[in-house]
């Protein structure tokens, strides 16, 4: 599986984090920030109520629209999941989906940014087209996200809260909706183990063939079976 991995934004993390410390006022308190937030209609969301995302079975189930979707919760914990579209300069009838999904640790910093720490291991990304018979091989996924600040207020129309996110840039990201107080996420410890490397399959693989070999009837030549087999083993 091949790994898309960006450094952290370190050169502007540290410009942001010179600013000065902010007061957090109405615009971040009109309620708190944990809980479940999506864009949209909603039919993009963390955990797995919705089911966009099986990060342990590394799938993806998109809705008919697109949408963006985040949870925080209490422990410094977040999700993050995103489907977007994008254009394709190639075949402009033929615009590029992307899904992605990553979760780890944020942080709240004093000058008003948060920073999502992504658990390298877990992160997914997949790239769609409308006019190819398959989509693409999902990937691994590790970016490290700054967002320079976020409010969140009251909408009377809507009756709910909504988040409002700005990239490292200023940028913002489309306005969320606060779905659930309790955040809906998935596991927050790590879900996918790291695939062993090539030697370390061939050790596994001789030591599983190994086992399944006669056993001696003493044991002193079960214990120079062992031995002979541990020194092979280190030697591979």
């Amino acid at each position: 599986m091949r790994t898309l991995s960006l450094l952290p934004l370190t050169l502007a993390a540290l410009v942001l984090a010179q600013d000065d410390p902010i007061r957090y006022d109405l615009e971040h308190n009109a309620t708190t920030l944990i809980g479940t937030w999506s864009s949209g209609a909603g039919l993009v969301q963390t955990g797995p109520v919705r089911n966009f995302c099986s990060p342990a079975n590394k799938t993806f189930n998109p809705p008919p629209v697109a949408g963006i979707s985040y949870s925080f919760d209490g422990d410094g914990n977040f999700e993050q999941v995103e489907y977007r579209f994008g254009s394709n300069p190639a075949k402009p009838a033929c615009p590029n989906a992307t899904l992605l999904f990553q979760h780890g640790k944020y942080q709240l910093l004093p000058n008003g940014s948060i920073i999502l720490d992504p658990i390298p291991e877990d992160g997914l990304v997949q790239t769609q087209s409308p006019c190819t018979a398959h989509s693409s091989t999902i990937q691994q996924f590790n970016v490290t996200v700054l967002f320079k600040e976020w409010r969140i207020f009251f909408d009377p129309l809507s009756q709910g809260y909504h988040l409002h996110l700005f990239r490292f840039d200023g940028a913002p990201l489309n306005k969320m909706i606060l779905r659930y107080e309790t955040p809906i996420m998935h596991p927050t410890t790590t879900i996918l183990k790291p695939e062993p490397t090539a030697p370390a399959r061939r050790r596994r693989a001789y030591v599983e063939q190994r086992s399944d070999a006669p056993r001696s009837a003493t044991a002193a030549g079960g214990i120079g079976l062992m031995m002979v087999l541990l020194g092979v083993v280190m030697l591979v």
